[in-house]
């Protein structure tokens, strides 16, 4: 090839090149916004939820997100809206639908007259607008859990549902049943958390966990983590990546208090070869703050 082609096709190339430098480029991907919640307002709904309980669920609800995981978030027993207000404002930015579930009883078995049912219902819809005020408006069903079937709950949440919050009726029968409906509404992704599990005044619902696991190898439930007087399930297929999880957690060492504590602990459990198991599988039980 002549000398004076070669000097052709190499300009032709630099100005090739150098075209493609100058074009210009679209801007990558604004980074999306971790969940949040407002703590002040959370503060201010009747209720009880233990700060180790909102800081764990929080941070199992931005890994969700940050693996694209996306469904509506469900509470059977809602009471005043504070748990579910907190799940909530955590998922708004999904736009996944919220549900609820409360029969509102004066004592058990038997529910409040219908005016302070509708009050008690209006009242906990409005703290969970609060809280989540660019969500979708919340579903409130006003009924018994047991009167409550999995398809009127899956119809409500066609994409499913990414968290679950079991805190209704604390007999030992109505936790059973909530913990066989929570099953059939499981999916891979599904972070369960079931309140009061292995609290003294409490009974009931322990004794509900171990009928529902004990010798029932195929349920789909795995306890992966108790914290603020809530104990943490996800699917079964899922529990060695949420465990794995929640020890990077531990491990971040400007976590909170009760993370480091928990550090603590789990660095004497293991230079003692010893290994928390509950029905079979590895968890961690986080130290109060």
């Amino acid at each position: 090839i002549a000398q004076e082609q070669v000097a052709e096709r190499t300009g032709q190339a630099e100005t090739l090149f150098a075209c493609l430098i100058a074009r210009p480029r679209p801007a990558p991907p604004a980074a999306k916004p971790e969940p949040t919640f407002d703590q002040a307002r959370l503060d201010t709904i009747e209720g009880w939820l233990f700060p180790e309980a909102i800081d764990l669920t929080a941070r199992l609800v931005r890994w969700q997100h940050g693996m694209g995981v996306a469904g509506g978030v469900l509470e059977l027993g809602v009471y005043m809206g504070k748990y579910l207000g907190l799940l909530a404002s955590l998922s708004q930015g999904t736009g996944m639908p919220v549900v609820g579930v409360d029969a509102y009883t004066n004592r058990v078995g038997e529910q409040h007259a219908q005016a302070d049912r509708d009050f008690a219902r209006d009242t906990a819809v409005a703290n969970i607008v609060g809280m989540a005020p660019a969500g979708p408006p919340p579903t409130l069903l006003v009924a018994f859990t047991a009167d409550v079937d999995a398809p009127t709950l899956r119809a409500l949440s066609p994409g499913g549902y990414s968290f679950i919050s079991v805190d209704a009726a604390h007999v030992m029968e109505d936790v059973g049943r909530d913990l066989l409906l929570v099953e059939a509404l499981m999916g891979e992704h599904t972070i369960v958390a079931a309140d009061d599990a292995f609290s003294a005044p409490l009974p009931g619902v322990s004794e509900a966990l171990f009928r529902h696991f004990i010798g029932q190898p195929d349920r789909l439930m795995a306890p992966v983590a108790w914290a603020g007087n809530k104990l943490f399930l996800c699917h079964r297929a899922r529990h060695p990546a949420t465990l794995a999880h929640l020890h990077r957690l531990i491990d971040d060492a400007d976590a909170p208090g009760y993370l480091q504590k928990t550090r603590v602990v789990r660095q004497h459990n293991r230079d003692v070869a010893f290994t928390p198991m509950l029905f079979g599988y590895e968890m961690i039980g986080f130290s109060w703050t």
